[in-house]
């Protein structure tokens, strides 16, 4: 997107080009672009729900917890992001399931 490359710090573009490489299977890449929405504006709401679930459909579920609550806490508050994180924590260790895999990192 050559808007992001003119300039890096567009939160929009930003955004977009990460939901974009998400979709494409890119996910290393689109966890990198939604960190730098973040980096930009911590507020953007959008990128950490996004990036929560991304986190959870890897299996990294803290990360994933940790972003949910996050979005929630800037106004993505609604009934499917609350059970997307009680899925996520209910899958961390020592959250009441003995075979969570432990990719929990921080």
């Amino acid at each position: 997107m050559r808007a992001v490359a003119e300039d890096p710090d567009q939160t929009l573009p930003r955004f977009l080009l990460a939901v974009m490489q998400d979709a494409a299977g890119d996910t290393a890449t689109a966890v990198a672009s939604y960190r730098a929405v973040l980096a930009s504006d911590p507020a953007h709401a959008g990128a950490s729900s996004y990036l929560a679930d991304l986190y959870l459909r890897r299996g990294d579920f803290g990360d994933a917890a940790l972003h949910f609550e996050r979005a929630i806490a800037l106004g993505d508050d609604d009934e499917d992001t609350r059970e997307l994180l009680r899925m996520a924590k209910q899958r961390l260790p020592g959250e009441g399931n003995p075979s969570a895999n432990g990719r929990n990192r921080r």
